[in-house]
């Protein structure tokens, strides 16, 4: 959870607790589409697949803050055999994909943060004043009756994110992932 009910009081954004943490998830929520992890930046075990890869050191995780690495392909790794820098793995010795069908290179690892940063608290106060404002200016956040459905969603909350300057905190947190030779 990157924010809380008593963080949105705080802002001077009150109602019942129900309403409060609708606001908290759909934040958070937003913020997590914006960024493309849908998993969420806090720590957590992660699991990446690379297809048909042939003696790599260094790939590129998907997820930010990496703190360890557990396995690669099943087989457990020592600390000295790797380090971060950033997101990049860097290992001692190369590695492959499996020989065997599904040809895949896994990778498990923790990645995350054991709290949301400060200015991922921000992005979602933010997030979640817009969606309050956009609730009481015009009446609704979201509203789905059978096949029709109408909310306020990932557009239209970047737009109103670009415009307050906070794009680049969403881009800080964007993941990506390539790997080397």
């Amino acid at each position: 959870m990157y924010i809380t009910i008593s963080d949105l009081e705080l802002q001077g954004i009150t109602g019942e607790n129900a309403y409060l943490q609708a606001l908290v998830d759909r934040s958070e929520a937003i913020f997590n589409t914006l960024i493309g992890n849908e998993e969420g930046i806090l720590t957590q075990t992660r699991t990446q697949e690379f297809e048909n890869i042939c003696n790599v050191s260094s790939i590129w995780l998907e997820y930010s803050n990496p703190t360890s690495l557990t396995s690669v392909n099943g087989s457990s790794v020592v600390s000295g055999d790797y380090k971060f820098i950033g997101q990049n793995l860097k290992l001692k010795d190369a590695v492959s994909s499996l020989s065997d069908f599904p040809y895949l290179l896994t990778i498990v690892y923790v990645a995350g943060y054991d709290q949301a940063p400060d200015d991922v608290k921000q992005v979602c106060l933010s997030l979640a004043g817009y969606l309050h404002n956009a609730k009481n200016s015009q009446g609704i956040s979201s509203f789905s009756q059978d096949l029709l459905q109408v909310s306020y969603g990932a557009k239209e909350a970047y737009d109103y994110i670009e415009k307050t300057g906070q794009s680049s905190i969403i881009n800080k947190y964007k993941t990506f992932y390539a790997y080397s030779l």
